[in-house]
Formats: structure tokens, C-alpha cells, sequence
């Protein structure tokens, strides 16, 4: 059994940084109680209180300065597990300023203000029960290890995370697939109507096997990384983000200097994407991406999810947006685009449509086909087909209107 001896002093907005962390790993809804919790540590020595949860397939952990209280001598230090939900909920109700954090008998958990009367006191669980996690930084048996600016992750997972599915059912495609070799960092999604790819170049050094990273850890990655470019902005704008990934065969972490969150694998086949992308296509249509996204919207408000169909009808030197429902009526738009070929229609979902055109920078976008049944793919407007494929493409399958 762990000896507690925690009565520690931390400043509000470190906890509550702290616990917004790891809070994403708990699993609240768990039968297994210590998977809704989370694990408590202070450290004397290092003078850290360290936070974990883990629901055995995302692990996430931290740590923040603090103090030992004056009010316990010798300061000592020990674990504890607690409610993450619970905990979460009276950090937040906190005022600014240095709070109280301290274990009494039976692992009763106090949270208390300073400046202010305001105090929390919370069940807690011995840290003896929590389930053994893998730690972020252990490089044994580990596949690669590399640095890498948490920009590049965040340009290559942005544009791809869009078209994971949702269907949890399906944990082949209810995955974001990521790869690096050859100085490329390639990252690709699909949820069997469209498929979204991007790659990036980085240093020929970083290696990374083919993996699938699920869709909630793939969520969670992404406001990790997102959140720590916001706090390495604090030193100025263009500061560099570093961020160290060490990828193993079943587990892959990311670290910062205190910081980490790691997922395990899923254990699935990615499809082999590359066969649905066209290395040829008959038609080629160059459009200003803000104005295509713009007449999306516009026509938008007449589908629902089950009818998310737009006509696409390409004539020369413009595009005819229609979308039509029996209760909700009819809406169109057309637009100006670089076309010079005879009449052709292709149906899309809208949604799909729109969240392709989110994935791309440029100004301008190319929408290449052959014929309506055909898919229809959209790149940056220089891009050629054949040969090598562009670094960022949309396949969208085409639907019957």
C-alpha cells in the first residue's frame, strides 16, 4: 500500500492545465472504475505534481510545478487517484491564484483556495489499483524516435482527419493512416465515399512504419500538438514547437518537456488507398476555392443529412451549383470557372465537398473527371495527373441525383 503524505500549494491555471491534459484519456463512462480516474503523483524531490489517465488505449500524462506546504513538515510526497470528471469540475470553479492540494486519512481529497474560503473535498482511491500504462518516454524496444516541429504534424493530420469515419464498427477506416520514409510524411483517411491524402517533406532521418491511429486519439493528437504551438507562440510569433515521437510496435507517444500523450495501435488494414486515386482523368476544371465553398454554403440550407446531394453542372466557362428537396425547395448558384470543354454533370455531397476544399491553402483548386460515375478529384490547380500523384488530394465518390 502507498504511504500519502501529499499537501502540496500549485497555482490554479497549472492545475486546471494539467487537468485539461490528461482529462481526454479518461474513459468516464468505463464499468472499470479506475479508467474514469485519474492518477495523482507529487514528486518532493523534482517538486512536480504528476497526472495520468489512461482508458488502456490512450495514455495521457503531465506534470506542473509545486510547492510543499508550509503546514507539513518533513514535505513529503505519494500518489493518489481521484474522479477525472470530479476533479475537473471543482478546478475549473477556482479562482486564480495558489490553491491547496492535500490527502488526509482514507485518501480524502481536499482542493482549497487561498484567497478565498472556498474548499473541495472529494473521494479518493489508492493508486495501487491503477491499471500499469505504458510511460511516454521509454524508448525500449521502440521502432524510431525523432524530433519534428509540431507544425508539420498539425499540416499533414488537419486536411486528412475530415474524412476518418465515424462507424467505430469499422476500426480499418475509423483510423487516421500515417508513414514516413524517404524524407515524406505521408497521412491518408477514408471512410469508404471519399478519401483525403497529404504529404509533407521532412528530414530523410525520420522513419515511421505504417500505423493507424484512431479516430479519438487522432482528435486528441491533434489539440495536443495544437495547444502546445499556442503556448510556444507565448515566446514569439514563428517560435519553433518541437516535438519528440517515439514509435513502437503496438504504442506510439508524443512528448513535450512536460508533457506526453500516447495511443495504442489499432490492429487493422488500412485499404490500399492509392488503387481509388485516378491517374488520368478527361476533364479538368480550375476554380477559385473561397467562391466554390461560398455557393456550397449558400445552397446548403435546402439538404439534410440524408439528401446532402449538389448537382454539378460543368459548361464552358462556368459551374451551375443545384440542390433540390421535396419539403425543403430548390436552391442554386453559378459561378465563374476555367472550363472549355462540352456540357458534363456530377452529383457530390455537399459536405464532403466542402470539407475537401478546407483541406487545401491555395486560392485556386482543380476538380478533375471523366464521367458522372466516375470519382471526382480535387487538387491544387497546377497539378498534373500521372506519374506521381500531387501531395494533397480529395477523392470523393460521385452519387446518383
Amino acid at each position: 500500500m502507498t504511504t500519502n503524505r501529499i499537501d502540496i500549494t500549485i497555482a490554479q491555471r497549472d492545475l486546471r492545465a494539467l487537468v485539461a491534459h490528461v482529462r481526454p484519456a479518461a474513459d468516464p463512462k468505463s464499468a472499470a472504475a479506475m479508467l474514469s480516474m485519474v492518477l495523482l503523483t507529487f514528486d518532493p524531490t523534482k517538486k512536480r505534481l504528476a497526472a495520468k489517465t489512461t482508458d488502456l488505449f490512450r495514455v495521457a500524462s503531465g506534470a506542473v510545478p509545486a510547492a510543499p506546504s508550509d503546514l507539513l513538515k518533513p514535505a513529503g510526497g505519494g500518489s493518489v487517484c481521484v474522479s477525472m470528471a470530479d476533479l475537473a469540475e471543482r478546478v475549473e470553479r477556482l479562482p486564480d491564484g495558489p490553491v491547496r492540494f492535500y490527502v488526509t486519512d482514507n485518501n480524502r481529497v481536499h482542493v482549497d483556495a487561498t484567497s478565498i474560503d472556498r474548499k473541495y473535498e472529494l473521494p479518493g482511491a489508492l493508486s495501487d489499483e491503477f491499471p500499469p500504462t505504458i510511460e511516454p518516454g521509454d524508448k525500449k524496444g521502440a521502432l524510431s524516435s525523432f524530433k519534428i516541429d509540431a507544425s508539420t504534424l498539425i499540416n499533414i493530420m488537419t486536411p486528412t482527419l475530415p474524412a476518418v469515419s465515424t462507424d467505430f464498427t469499422r476500426p480499418h477506416v475509423a483510423s487516421l493512416f500515417w508513414s514516413a520514409a524517404g524524407g515524406v510524411l505521408t497521412a491518408a483517411s477514408t471512410d469508404g465515399h471519399r478519401l483525403h491524402l497529404a504529404e509533407i517533406n521532412v528530414e530523410a532521418s525520420i522513419t515511421l512504419r505504417d500505423g493507424l491511429m484512431s479516430r479519438p486519439a487522432a482528435v486528441d493528437v491533434l489539440h495536443f500538438l495544437e495547444k502546445y504551438i499556442a503556448t510556444s507562440k507565448k515566446g514569439g510569433e514563428g517560435a519553433a514547437a518541437p516535438i519528440t515521437v517515439i514509435d513502437r510496435p503496438a504504442w506510439t507517444s508524443f512528448l513535450t518537456d512536460d508533457r506526453g500523450y500516447s495511443f495504442k495501435k489499432v490492429d487493422a488494414q488500412f485499404p490500399p488507398f492509392s488503387q481509388v486515386i485516378p491517374t488520368e482523368a478527361s476533364a479538368k476544371v480550375v476554380v477559385d476555392r473561397v467562391a466554390l465553398d461560398e455557393a456550397l454554403r449558400a445552397i446548403s440550407p435546402v439538404l439534410d443529412d440524408r439528401s446532402g446531394g449538389v448537382k454539378l453542372r460543368f459548361q464552358q466557362g462556368q459551374l451551375l451549383l443545384t440542390a433540390e428537396h421535396a419539403d425543403r425547395g430548390k436552391a442554386s448558384e453559378r459561378i465563374a470557372v476555367e472550363y472549355d470543354r462540352g456540357e458534363r454533370t456530377i452529383g457530390a455531397n455537399v459536405k464532403y465537398m466542402r470539407e475537401a476544399l478546407a483541406a487545401f491553402e491555395e486560392g485556386s483548386v482543380a476538380m478533375h473527371f471523366s464521367n458522372e460515375l466516375d470519382p471526382l478529384m480535387i487538387t491544387p490547380a497546377d497539378a498534373k495527373l500521372g506519374g506521381n500523384p500531387p501531395r494533397r488530394i480529395c477523392v470523393i465518390m460521385p452519387m446518383r441525383l
